[in-house]
């Protein structure tokens, strides 16, 4: 699950660090992400980096996606 930052990073005021580190970011998911050949990422558009707090839901259907697969 990848968060997305809508409002920006978390005490990054500064815009162009910020870029480097959302480019930073998103290149170690990619990383991540091809450790499997089994693998799904799911974008948290509305969240930064607290997921679990921000978008519950978007839990709940990554884990639903396992489960289907186990089956």
């Amino acid at each position: 699950i990848t968060a997305q930052y809508p409002q920006g990073v978390e005490n990054i005021p500064n815009k162009e660090l910020e870029k480097e580190y959302l480019s930073v970011h998103n290149s170690m998911q990619k990383d991540l992400l091809n450790l499997s050949v089994n693998s799904t990422q799911f974008f948290a558009s509305k969240s930064g980096h607290y997921v679990t707090l921000q978008e519950p839901e978007l839990l709940y259907k990554a884990i639903d996606k396992i489960a289907d697969k186990r089956k």
